[in-house]
């Protein structure tokens, strides 16, 4: 069973926001290894101006038992999925090792990284699977000390000062494909546009992101997107009208989760009063549903949205008022 590690937020620590280390061990009798394995998940946090985000390390034990050593070793995998790192002196994800350690493999997986003097740094016996990411003015985005086995795809890198890849095969960043967006890409389809961020605090992307729907295809080939989601928690009311902390702009978020099944919830603000209307398209551009189709005041609102009787597939929602006009993707999979 693995730990878990959701819904944090770790902010200005000096060191690490999560240090962990895994240390082999060997029994007094009778003599034997002791392999602890550290395997947490950690999903849906938030890493903000700490030293590293997360630093795990590996350290083993050797004796001699005649005629033969015995190693205990240290194992470190964790799972690590749909988290940001931003404003880090470090790396999102820094894996060191010890003496004797053993091979350990996590997967780093629809994170963003940004604005971060590194993204994943392996040494070897670590390898690790890092797939669906964005690194944004992280550099080194990835660098590898040791022999390369696993795969490093359908990642975003942008403004990394050129340093996309370190200690990786010359094939990694040589833009000589497409995705299935059409997109430039390089053999493992990772692609290197600007993300088009919304803002700079949670760094989600706009609608017209390259990032959207050129992820790798999940288990029932749809695509999914490249970087993080941020799940918030909200209260049951439609509305937040605050008047203290009204709107100053005219605003569509991503709905999330996304991709969803067979629920999701889309978020707005309206900076002037008037009409307003929230439509769900599909891929053919059909109307199918109306989520909001009337006057509302300056605030803060959110509508949620059941797909239950949809099939899978890609479908958009436009938000209209005084405003103006936004448009975001969403992909529904069952």
């Amino acid at each position: 069973m693995r730990t878990v590690v959701e819904n944090c937020t770790f902010s200005n620590c000096l060191i690490s926001g999560i240090y962990g280390e895994s240390k082999g061990l060997i029994s007094a009798f009778p003599q034997t290894p002791l392999e602890p394995h550290l395997n947490p998940t950690i999903t849906n946090c938030i890493f903000d101006s700490c030293y590293d985000g997360i630093k795990l390390k590996i350290i083993g034990i050797c004796r001699l038992i005649w005629p033969r050593y015995i190693y205990g070793r240290g194992h470190a995998s964790p799972f690590v999925y749909n988290n940001l790192f931003k404003d880090l002196n470090n790396a999102a994800i820094n894996m060191l090792v010890g003496n004797w350690p053993g091979a350990s493999i996590p997967i780093f997986k629809n994170n963003t990284v940004a604005n971060c003097n590194g993204g994943v740094l392996t040494t070897d016996p670590y390898d690790c699977t890092i797939e669906n990411n964005i690194f944004y003015k992280a550099a080194p985005g990835v660098e590898r000390s040791g022999e390369f086995n696993l795969s490093v795809s359908h990642n975003l890198f942008f403004d990394n000062d050129s340093s996309d890849f370190v200690g990786y095969p010359s094939s990694y960043g040589d833009v000589i494909w497409q995705n299935s967006n059409g997109d430039p890409s390089d053999l493992s389809f990772n692609i290197f546009l600007n993300p088009l961020f919304a803002d700079s605090s949670f760094y989600e992307v706009t609608g017209s992101s390259p990032a959207l729907g050129a992820g790798a295809s999940d288990s029932a080939g749809l695509p999914t997107n490249i970087g993080a989601f941020m799940e918030r928690v909200i209260t049951s009311v439609e509305a937040f009208d605050n008047n203290s902390n009204l709107p100053g702009r005219f605003q569509l978020r991503q709905n999330y989760p996304n991709p969803f099944n067979p629920t999701t919830t889309i978020e707005f603000s309206v900076k002037t009063s008037g009409f307003v209307s929230l439509v769900v398209y599909n891929s053919l551009g059909q109307k199918v549903t109306i989520l909001v189709n009337e006057n509302r005041k300056q605030g803060y609102y959110f509508a949620n949205f059941d797909a239950s009787g949809l099939a899978s597939g890609i479908y958009f929602y436009e938000l209209r008022s005084p405003d103006g006009i936004a448009t975001k993707r969403m992909i529904l999979k069952k």
